[in-house]
C-alpha cells in the first residue's frame, strides 16, 4: 500500500520526465484532480438498467483495450460498475474488488445501489474518430427505495489513449460502503486498484494488494473530482496524427492537412504543459511547388478544423522538411485533447490530380520532446478544382416549400460545393415544422459552407414560434444570413419565439463554425438557466454571432440575451466562440453570461436596457471563461427597479483566470439603491489579466450605504503570489461622479482588495467628485487624492487625476476640453492600435480610456528634462523573446562630471544575474532598451536599476526593481 500526496507533485500525464518514477498500478499512472468540471449528460441513450440490480448488455462505440484485453462489449450495472465485456452475469450489489468472480469492472462507486424513479443511467459517445470518448452517467442514484441519500458520477473512457475517468458529480455527504477502483480479467490479490479518498485534495491511498471496500464518506468524492487512470505505455506515444479523406483546391488557402491530437492528463497542474515546437516533413508530394505556404492552427479541444487561431510563423515555400516555432501561449488544456492542424496554401497554379500529404515527426514541449504516431496519416489529399455555389430556392415554386425539406434533402446525401438556400418572398414559415434543426451535413467544410438567406428581392421574413426556431446539432459550417442576396446590411431575417421558457436559437452538442448574422433575434425566455441565444455542453466551438439585434419579444423581459454554457475543462466543452457587433437589449441578469468557453471573445457589442427591470444583481457581462477577449463594447443605462439593495455591473468577472480587455466603454448610473462596479475581478489569475484603454463613468445618486468603484479587484487565494504572473491596468479613464443625496455611501475610481498578487497599473487617469468619494481604497485604506494613492498602493507612479468631458454621461467620447489635455496622454500599448471605433491610435501619444481623438495631443519638450528618476514596467510583458525597458534620468548635480552612472541588470528569480544591459554614464534624458531573452529559459525575472551621480562619490541617488514574464 501507498499513500500518494499530489499536493507536492507537478504532474504532467502525457510528457513529464520525472513521472517515470511515478507509481504505476497494473500499467496506470493514478492522476486525480480537484479541477474537473462535472457536466451532466442531457442526451445519448438512457440505460434500461434501473431498480436494484438492474443491467444492461451495450456495445462499445469503439474497441477499447483494458488491461491487456481489447473488449467490443461491456456490461452496465445500477450498483456502479461497468463491466468491460459480458462474461460476469450476476448482480454485483456487494462490492468486493478483490473477487475472482465479478470481474473485469471498472467501479467509479461499487456500492449496492438502488435506481428509483428519480434516477436515471445514461451513455453518450462524445467526439470524433479517433479520439472519441464514451461517458457513462449515474445520475441521482440511492441506496434503497426512499433513501434521502444520492450521488451522480460518470465514467469516462478515453479511444484515442485508453485513459479511463472517474468523474463525480452532485450528491449528499454520506452514504453506505463502497469502493473505488478496477480490476482485470483475472481477479484476486495483485490483480485490482484500490483507491480510498483521505480527508485532503490528492491525498489518496492507491493499492493493488489491499482492497478497500469500506469507504463511507461521500465528501471525500466531491462534485468535480476526477480521478484518472492514465495507460503508461501512452506515457510518451499518446499523441496521433490523423488525416481526414478531403480533398484540397487549386488556388485555396488554409487547406488542412493532418489533425495532430494530444492527450493531456495534468491532474491538479495549474500551468500545464506548452507546446514550443513543431517539426513537419513530407514524402509522397507530387510537387512541393504547389504548396506556397504552410501554417499551424490551434481549435483546442475541438476536432473540427478552423483557420481562426493561427500559432506560430507561417512558413514559406516549404520543402520536404520544415518547423514550426515562435509558438507563445500555446498551453495544452487540462484533461482533455488538445488539436492542431497543419494547413497549406494550395498554389494558384497548382496541378489538379496532384498529391499533397504531410508528416509530423517531432514535437517540443515544456518536458521532453514526443514523438506522434503517424499510422492514421494515409491517404494523402488529391487537389482538385474549385467549384462554385450550389444555389437552391425555397418557398412557394421554388425547389423546397420549407427549410426543414431543403435541410432533410442536404442531410441524406452529401454536398461537394458551397450550397446557398434561398428564401423566396413566397416563402411561408408557417409551413415549417419548429425547431427547425440544423444537423451534420456530410461534406461541410470551410470550403463547403451551407448558407440560408433571404433572396436578393425577399424582404421582411419572419418565423414566429411558441418553441425555439433554429436547433443546431452535431451541425458544422452552416450559416443564416439575414442580408438578401448576402450583402448590405439590412437585417430581412427576424426569429421569433413567444415562449416564456425556451430559447429562440440554441446550440446544442457538436456544433461547429456555425454563424448566425444580420438577423432580429428575439425571445423571453425567463428562466433563470437559459438566453434569448443559448449554447449547451458538450464539445461547441467557433460559432458566431454577428451583427444581430438580441432582445426581448413583447414587453416580457429574458433573464439573459445570450448564455453561454460550456464544458471546456472536462475535455468535451466548448471555446474560440464569438460575439460582434450586436446589439443586446432588455434583460434581467445579463447581456452575455459566458461560461467556461474560452478563448472566445466579445467585440464591437451594444449592450444596454431601455428601461428601468426589476433585478436585485444586473450586469452587461458575466465572465466566467479563460482568455477571454472582450473588447470596443459600449455598457450603458443598467438600472434596477428594486427598491431595495442590488447590484449593477459592466463587467463582471467572478472567476479570473486571464483574458484581455481594452477599449471599452462603461457608463453606469444604477438606482438610488444600487451597489455599481463598473469592472469587477475576483479569482485566480492563472495566466493574467489585461485591462487597457477602457473609459468608465459612474454617476448618479445614491440615497443608501451602497457604494461604487469603477474598477474592483477582489481576490480569493492566499498562495505564494509568485506563482501567478500579474495583471495590468493600463491607460484606463476612471471616472466617478456619483454623489450622495441622503445615502452615506463611499465612492471610488480604484477599489483593490488584492495583497497576494502583483499588479501593475501605471498611466491611468482616476478621478472623483468629493466629498464622500475617494480616488482610491487599497485593502482598508482610503486615498483621498492621486499621491495618497501612489503611496498607498506603490503603483500608478505616472497617471494623474483629472477631470474628463464626456459627450454625455452614457456617450463617452471625448470633447471640449478634454481634447488636447496633455493629462489624458497614455503610452503606446504593442498589439492595440485601433480605439472603439476603430480609429488608429497615435503611435507615440495614445490617448487614454476607449476614445483616440483625431487632434492628437502635442507636447513642447524644448529645454524640458526629467525632474526624477524613473523606472518604467517593460512592454510587452509577458514576452517572447524581446522586450523593451524606459528609464528616466535627470540633470546631474554636477553636469560637468559627465552625467550620471547608470546600471541595468537583469537577474533571474533565485537573484543570479543573467544579463547586464546598461553600465555606464547617461546624461538626463529619457531612454528605453531592448532586453533579448532568447537565450533564457522561461519564467520570472527582474530588473534593476540603480543611479549614482558622479559628484557624490560613492552616493547612491536611485534604485529600483520591477518583475518580467519571459514565456517560451
Amino acid at each position: 500500500m501507498r499513500t500518494l500526496n499530489y499536493l507536492s507533485v507537478f504532474i504532467i500525464g502525457i510528457i513529464n520526465s520525472e513521472s517515470i518514477a511515478q507509481a504505476t498500478y497494473l500499467g496506470y499512472m493514478f492522476i486525480p484532480t480537484a479541477y474537473g468540471n462535472y457536466s451532466e449528460l442531457t442526451d445519448g441513450t438512457i440505460s434500461t438498467a434501473i431498480g436494484n440490480d438492474g443491467a444492461e448488455n451495450i456495445n462499445l462505440p469503439f474497441p477499447f483495450e483494458y488491461m491487456g484485453i481489447t473488449y467490443s462489449t461491456a456490461r452496465i450495472s445500477v450498483n456502479g460498475w461497468i463491466e468491460m465485456g459480458q462474461t460476469y452475469t450476476g448482480p454485483g450489489a456487494f462490492n468486493e474488488l478483490e473477487s475472482t468472480v465479478k470481474k473485469p469492472l471498472i467501479c467509479p462507486l461499487w456500492s449496492d445501489l438502488y435506481a428509483d424513479s428519480q434516477s436515471e443511467i445514461r451513455y453518450e459517445t462524445i467526439g470524433e474518430y479517433p479520439a472519441r470518448i464514451f461517458v457513462i452517467q449515474w445520475k441521482d442514484l440511492t441506496w434503497y427505495d426512499g433513501s434521502p441519500l444520492r450521488k451522480s458520477f460518470q465514467v469516462r473512457i478515453w479511444e484515442l489513449d485508453g485513459t479511463i475517468d472517474f468523474m463525480y458529480g452532485p450528491g449528499t455527504s454520506s452514504g453506505s460502503q463502497f469502493s473505488v477502483g478496477m480490476n482485470n480479467h483475472i481477479g484476486g490479490t495483485g490483480n485490482f486498484i484500490s483507491v480510498t479518498p483521505m480527508q485532503f485534495i490528492y491525498n489518496f491511498t492507491v493499492s493493488t494488494t489491499t482492497a478497500n471496500n469500506y469507504n463511507y464518506d461521500l465528501s471525500l468524492l466531491p462534485e468535480n473530482l476526477t480521478l484518472s487512470f492514465v495507460p503508461q505505455q501512452y506515457h510518451y506515444y499518446g499523441s496521433k496524427l490523423y488525416q481526414t479523406p478531403d480533398s484540397v483546391f487549386v488556388g485555396n488557402q488554409n487547406q488542412k492537412i493532418i489533425a495532430i491530437i494530444i492527450p493531456s492528463h495534468d491532474g491538479g497542474a495549474l500551468t500545464p504543459p506548452q507546446v514550443l515546437k513543431f517539426y513537419f516533413n513530407t514524402y509522397g508530394t507530387t510537387n512541393l511547388n504547389d504548396i506556397v505556404n504552410v501554417k499551424l492552427f490551434s481549435t483546442g479541444s475541438s476536432p473540427y478544423f478552423s483557420n481562426n487561431h493561427q500559432i506560430g510563423e507561417t512558413y514559406t515555400n516549404p520543402s520536404g522538411l520544415f518547423e514550426i516555432n515562435n509558438i507563445t501561449g500555446a498551453y495544452l488544456i487540462n484533461n482533455a485533447t488538445n488539436y492542431y492542424w497543419l494547413a497549406y496554401d494550395i498554389s494558384a497554379e497548382a496541378t489538379a490530380g496532384n498529391l499533397v500529404d504531410g508528416n509530423c515527426y517531432k514535437i517540443d514541449l515544456t518536458g521532453p520532446p514526443i514523438y506522434p504516431d503517424s499510422l492514421l496519416t494515409d491517404p494523402k489529399l488529391v487537389i482538385i478544382e474549385n467549384t462554385f455555389p450550389t444555389n437552391l430556392s425555397i418557398g412557394l415554386s421554388g425547389d423546397f416549400l420549407t427549410i426543414t425539406e431543403a435541410i432533410q434533402s442536404l442531410e441524406n446525401q452529401s454536398i461537394s460545393s458551397p450550397t446557398i438556400l434561398e428564401l423566396l418572398n413566397t416563402y411561408n414559415a408557417t409551413n415549417e415544422i419548429f425547431p427547425i434543426e440544423i444537423p451534420f451535413i456530410n461534406g461541410s467544410s470551410q470550403n463547403n459552407i451551407i448558407t440560408i438567406r433571404p433572396a436578393q428581392n425577399a424582404t421582411n421574413i419572419n418565423l414566429i414560434s411558441n418553441t425555439i426556431i433554429f436547433t443546431f446539432q452535431n451541425a458544422t459550417f452552416t450559416t443564416i444570413d439575414g442580408r438578401p442576396g448576402g450583402i448590405g446590411e439590412e437585417k430581412e431575417i427576424s426569429l421569433i419565439n413567444t415562449s416564456l421558457s425556451s430559447s429562440t436559437i440554441l446550440f446544442l452538442d457538436s456544433t461547429h463554425f456555425n454563424t448566425i448574422m444580420y438577423c432580429n433575434i428575439l425571445g423571453s425566455d425567463t428562466s433563470s438557466t437559459d438566453g434569448v441565444v443559448s449554447f449547451k455542453p458538450y464539445n461547441n466551438t467557433n460559432n458566431t454571432l454577428a451583427n444581430c439585434l438580441i432582445a426581448n419579444y413583447d414587453n416580457n423581459l429574458p433573464s439573459f440575451g445570450i448564455k453561454i454554457f460550456n464544458d471546456f475543462q472536462s475535455g468535451q466543452g466548448g471555446s474560440h466562440h464569438t460575439v460582434i457587433n450586436c446589439e443586446i437589449k432588455n434583460f434581467k441578469k445579463a447581456g452575455i453570461e459566458i461560461h467556461i468557453a474560452d478563448n472566445s471573445s466579445l467585440i464591437g457589442n451594444i449592450i444596454h436596457n431601455e428601461f428601468e427591470v426589476s433585478s436585485n444583481s444586473l450586469s452587461g457581462i458575466n465572465c466566467y471563461a479563460r482568455h477571454v477577449t472582450i473588447s470596443k463594447c459600449k455598457i450603458y443605462n443598467l438600472i434596477s427597479s428594486e427598491l431595495n439593495s442590488n447590484d449593477v455591473y459592466g463587467i463582471k468577472i467572478p472567476r479570473g483566470w486571464g483574458g484581455v480587455v481594452d477599449n471599452n466603454f462603461i457608463s453606469l448610473s444604477g438606482n438610488e439603491q444600487s451597489s455599481i462596479t463598473g469592472i469587477y475581478l475576483k479569482g485566480e489569475l492563472f495566466i493574467g489579466y489585461f485591462f487597457y484603454y477602457n473609459s468608465i463613468n459612474i454617476f448618479g445618486n445614491c440615497e443608501s450605504s451602497e457604494g461604487s468603484s469603477c474598477l474592483k479587484r477582489d481576490w480569493t487565494l492566499t498562495e505564494n503570489p509568485s506563482l501567478y504572473p500579474p495583471w495590468y491596468l493600463l491607460n484606463n479613464i476612471l471616472v466617478n461622479n456619483r454623489v450622495n443625496t441622503s445615502g452615506n455611501g463611499i465612492h471610488l475610481a480604484i477599489d483593490s482588495n488584492d495583497p497576494y498578487y502583483s499588479a501593475d497599473y501605471d498611466y491611468n487617469n482616476h478621478y472623483v467628485t468629493p466629498p464622500n468619494n475617494y480616488i482610491g481604497k487599497w485593502i482598508n485604506t482610503y486615498a483621498s487624492n492621486i499621491e495618497e494613492w501612489k503611496i498607498l498602493s506603490n503603483r500608478d507612479p505616472n497617471s494623474v487625476s483629472t477631470d474628463v468631458n464626456f459627450v454625455s454621461d452614457t456617450d463617452l467620447h471625448l470633447t471640449g476640453g478634454s481634447i488636447g489635455d496633455s493629462l489624458l496622454i497614455g503610452i503606446p500599448i504593442s498589439g492595440i492600435t485601433t480605439d472603439i471605433d476603430g480609429e488608429l491610435r497615435h503611435l507615440i501619444s495614445p490617448y487614454k480610456g476607449a476614445d483616440e481623438v483625431d487632434s492628437p495631443v502635442f507636447i513642447n519638450e524644448t529645454n524640458k528634462l526629467p525632474s526624477n528618476f524613473a523606472l518604467f514596467q517593460n512592454y510587452p510583458n509577458p514576452f517572447n523573446p524581446s522586450t523593451k525597458i524606459k528609464y528616466t534620468i535627470p540633470a546631474s548635480l554636477n553636469p560637468s562630471k559627465g552625467g550620471t552612472l547608470v546600471q541595468l541588470r537583469v537577474y533571474d528569480i533565485l537573484g543570479r544575474e543573467v544579463k547586464v544591459l546598461v553600465n555606464e554614464e547617461k546624461q538626463s534624458g529619457v531612454y528605453e532598451i531592448e532586453f533579448d531573452g532568447s537565450s533564457l529559459s522561461g519564467g520570472v525575472y527582474f530588473y534593476r536599476l540603480t543611479a549614482r551621480d558622479p559628484s557624490t562619490g560613492s552616493g547612491q541617488r536611485f534604485s529600483d526593481t520591477k518583475k518580467l514574464v519571459l514565456i517560451k
